[in-house]
């Protein structure tokens, strides 16, 4: 497929299917996404194949096309629970949502094919492993808004009454946390990277370390003053945006498993782009470890004054109301 611009509303795309008398549909919606759907799997769509994966405007804006990316990344539920996906090689498990993650080379039309129709034979759903962002800090940074913050949320009332985080672990899943930043020494029990094998786990964004000093910072670098809404939480820490605050589902998934079994509480200041039903892989991950562990996740919703995007916790509300007060 070769995609020209038009400068504004949907581009044009040009169609070479694998098989020359496929048919193949172009459609643009109202958002001036391209879509484009060959016949054959179109009654499949939504049902088992992810409708991003054929959003031809997400794909390269997410960095998909041809000339950034060989192969397309991913999440798969096979059909059985001993099911093998061969089409993706080395995997990586997912088993909060009964998936693995992987690549689908996509250079060669005629492997592109094979792997296709074998995720198509073995598949009980395939989503494009998406990208994730890093949710944009608003009120002019930690020193301008924190102190009036912690007001409205009634912080300093809490604390007179002995709220302040004791004996609660926080996980913070972002871009990693400066660990010699005053307001967080000593207070990060455990830390991992899902960003990259072997990576250096080192917050060069800030994004992260802004969020977990205004969890749990102790003010040390203030005097004391400007300290976190639980200053004396234990803070556990997972590296899945990279320096750039992106990063794909399936690592903040495997990020949300690990932080599962070690904290209280999850912190998610991130999300997708656009508006979620609930059925995406972060939100069914959510969901899954709720409902086994209990972990209570805490994820940033509106902050780009968009609708709510993913991950969404509905059916997790619901379920908390019965079991415990918000």
């Amino acid at each position: 497929m070769t995609v020209r611009s038009t400068g504004s509303g949907c581009p044009q795309a040009t169609v070479r299917p694998a098989d020359a008398n496929a048919v193949v549909r172009q459609t643009c919606g109202p958002d001036g996404h391209l879509h484009v759907i060959p016949a054959r799997v179109a009654s499949q769509i939504g049902s088992v194949l992810d409708p991003d994966l054929f959003d031809v405007t997400t794909l390269i804006a997410d960095g998909y096309d041809d000339e950034k990316a060989s192969e397309l990344p991913i999440i798969v539920q096979p059909a059985t629970a001993h099911a093998r996906v061969a089409a993706l090689g080395d995997v990586l498990p997912l088993p909060s949502i009964g998936a693995v993650a992987g690549r689908v080379p996509k250079k060669s039309p005629a492997t592109a094919k094979l792997a296709t129709n074998s995720l198509l034979a073995g598949a009980k759903k395939v989503w494009l492993d998406r990208k994730v962002r890093a949710t944009a800090l608003t009120g002019g940074g930690q020193s301008a808004g924190l102190d009036r913050n912690l007001g409205q949320i009634a912080a300093p009332d809490a604390w007179k009454a002995g709220y302040t985080g004791k004996g609660i672990t926080v996980a913070v899943l972002d871009t990693r946390a400066d660990f010699t930043h005053p307001d967080l020494v000593g207070r990060v029990a455990d830390r991992a990277d899902f960003t990259a094998e072997g990576g250096d786990a080192v917050d060069h964004n800030g994004h992260g370390t802004h969020v977990a000093s205004t969890i749990a910072g102790t003010g040390a670098a203030a005097h004391g003053q400007r300290r976190g809404v639980a200053p004396d939480a234990k803070l556990v820490i997972g590296k899945v945006l990279d320096d750039h605050g992106s990063g794909a589902d399936s690592g903040i998934i495997a990020g949300m498993e690990w932080a599962a079994t070690r904290a209280d509480v999850i912190n998610m200041s991130l999300g997708g782009s656009d508006p979620d039903d609930g059925n995406d892989p972060l939100s069914l991950a959510v969901d899954g470890l709720s409902k086994q562990i209990g972990t209570l996740f805490v994820i940033a919703a509106g902050n780009s004054g968009a609708a709510i995007s993913s991950p969404v916790l509905c059916r997790q509300r619901a379920d908390r109301r019965r079991r415990r007060p918000q």
